[in-house]
């Protein structure tokens, strides 16, 4: 039959138009509106030339019926020829009768689609080429060796078929246009849909913005507020008597301070070493308290190391003893007087400013993460810009952009 694949090609050409030729210029705001209206004039248009296909179809499924009985009413038995090749011709002619018979089965819903089942012209054609091609292909060796004794009739069956793929190869291509409006109408409003999403993202990065921005200038205001109440509190008796307090402290501390490496200066750590350097465990306790000495008395007040300097024959044993019990005292001197000192008054003024110091950090960064979104949707939405402008080319159409969009 010489079927080809017509009804899928998708002609992305520009078509010409009396639109096309004279094109009018529209807004973005108007285009939905425009487009709702060309919609309703295609679908229209549509509609009739599938009604106008469907009564080919109609016509061509009562000759093709007509053509079925004859080839059914051939009496392959009856032709001179060998009984090997009228076996085959009547294998064949049954499997081709079949092909014909479902082909024309399936052909028959086209003839009777409701219009709410069509949804445009070019899938109605394109559903079409599918079922011819695929007859095409299943019926085509059958068809040859059936058609070796029948002729006639298996050509008249085909040619009828032919005619109709004919015919409506015709109405496709002489409606050609229509398609390319449908099939641009679609993309355009698809396209519109994304930068309607993209608009909605927008509004939605701005709402976040401006909540960003009035918070960010609402903790400012409060840290505002919160140093002038430092420095207010800073000239308060208050605050004065508590820095006195403080300064009472500094001396004791120093003092503590120099008793701690005093300490370290009577411990021999290459006696101890030479003596656990076999005992991992212990030799570890005597390393650490040598290279962090001051750190290791916060922890546990020398317990360890003096354990071990009082299993061995240390020349400053019972000074050491008396050093830690000094430097115990010191401390607990400190931290006696440390507990009657009221805490800080500025301490929890400087924490809420720390607070909000670093909630704006992350304020700044989430508006950071805002920014870049932006830059991402501008590129989409000059892509979707550039989609509808192609587009609109096609239907006759100038779409203005917005400065605003």
């Amino acid at each position: 039959m010489g079927l080809t694949n017509f009804f899928k090609k998708v002609f992305r050409k520009k078509f010409e138009t009396e639109e096309t030729t004279h094109p009018q210029e529209i807004s973005l705001e108007e285009i939905d509106k425009w487009i709702k209206n060309k919609e309703d004039e295609t679908k229209r248009k549509e509609e009739k030339i599938i009604k106008a296909s469907q009564e080919k179809i109609s016509d061509s499924i009562n000759e093709l019926n007509k053509k079925i009985k004859d080839l059914e009413a051939v009496n392959v038995d009856s032709i001179k020829s060998q009984e090997k090749i009228k076996l085959i011709v009547k294998e064949n002619l049954k499997k081709y009768l079949e092909d014909v018979n479902n082909f024309t089965h399936n052909l028959s819903r086209f003839s009777e689609l409701s219009e709410t089942k069509v949804e445009t012209l070019n899938s109605f054609f394109t559903n079409l080429d599918r079922l011819f091609l695929e007859f095409e292909r299943r019926s085509y060796r059958n068809y040859e060796k059936a058609t070796i004794l029948i002729g006639k009739e298996g050509g008249e069956v085909r040619r009828a078929i032919k005619r109709l793929y004919d015919q409506l190869k015709r109405v496709f291509e002489e409606n050609e246009g229509i398609i390319n409006i449908s099939n641009s109408l679609s993309i355009t409003k698809e396209t519109l849909g994304k930068v309607s999403n993209l608009k909605r993202f927008i509004l939605d990065l701005e709402k976040k913005k401006y909540f960003f921005d009035e918070k960010i200038k609402s903790i400012k205001e409060e840290n505002k507020k919160t140093f002038e109440r430092i420095e207010e509190t800073k000239k308060s008796k208050e605050y004065l008597e508590w820095l006195k307090e403080k300064e009472h402290l500094e001396p004791l501390k120093k003092e503590l301070e120099r008793g701690i490496f005093s300490l370290k200066d009577i411990i021999d750590f290459k006696y101890l070493g030479g003596i656990f350097h076999v005992d991992e465990k212990k030799m570890r306790i005597v390393k650490s308290h040598k290279e962090n000495f001051p750190e290791h008395f916060k922890k546990d007040q020398y317990s360890r190391i003096l354990a071990l300097i009082n299993e061995t024959s240390h020349k400053n044993k019972k000074e050491i003893s008396k050093k830690i019990s000094q430097i115990k005292n010191k401390k607990a001197e400190i931290t006696e007087m440390e507990s009657s000192i009221k805490q800080d008054p500025l301490k929890e003024k400087f924490s809420k400013i720390e607070k909000n110091n670093l909630e704006t950090k992350n304020l700044e960064n989430e508006k950071e993460k805002i920014q870049k979104s932006y830059k991402k949707i501008e590129e989409k939405k000059q892509k979707f810009f550039e989609e509808i402008i192609k587009e609109s080319e096609r239907l006759g159409i100038v779409v203005k952009k917005e400065n605003n969009s």
